[in-house]
């Protein structure tokens, strides 16, 4: 069991229950300790996923404060429709692969201007150009539904770097 190995419960923080919906702002200034302070981060990935900027800071922070991608796990979810004799997991990759393959920093949003500028601003300052944070993100859901990346962010910063000059 996780308790006897470990010598401890196990810990999960899950945004949507251990934020409160009603003062996100306040809630979020704690999230760096959070994600700093998680072993990994799974990112249940559907079809709003790129457009949620808050999604996409929490995939920033864990990007910065780990050094890798090597303990992020993407799940694409998602209530898709499959077509006749698809699996979930194609009708997933139908309907998300080309989201995911074109992701735009850009396109994220949240709902008050002032957050989507300081959070914009933030993974700028980090990476230089949005979009040496775009090919990073990319990559890392181009390694497929289901899979654990292992591109680590030294390539990442290869990657800012090379965007940047």
């Amino acid at each position: 069991s996780f308790k006897r190995r470990w010598g401890r419960e196990p810990v999960l923080f899950l945004d949507k229950c251990c934020v409160d919906q009603q003062d996100v702002r306040r809630s979020l200034r704690g999230l760096p300790v959070y994600i700093g302070g998680s072993r990994e981060l799974l990112c249940c990935v559907g079809p709003t996923y790129c457009s949620r900027l808050w999604c996409i800071l929490e995939l920033f922070c864990f990007l910065t404060l780990r050094g890798s991608t090597d303990a992020i796990t993407i799940l694409r979810t998602g209530s898709m429709r499959r077509s006749s004799g698809a699996s979930e997991l194609e009708a997933a990759d139908n309907i998300l692969g080309p989201q995911l393959s074109t992701f735009r920093l850009s396109e994220a949003t949240c709902s008050l201007a002032t957050d989507q500028d300081r959070i914009l601003s933030t993974i700028e300052a980090a990476f230089g150009l949005q979009e040496a944070f775009n090919k990073v993100v990319r990559e890392l859901f181009d390694l497929g539904p289901e899979r654990s990346a292992n591109l680590h962010l030294k390539k990442a910063q290869r990657v800012s770097r090379g965007w940047s000059q």
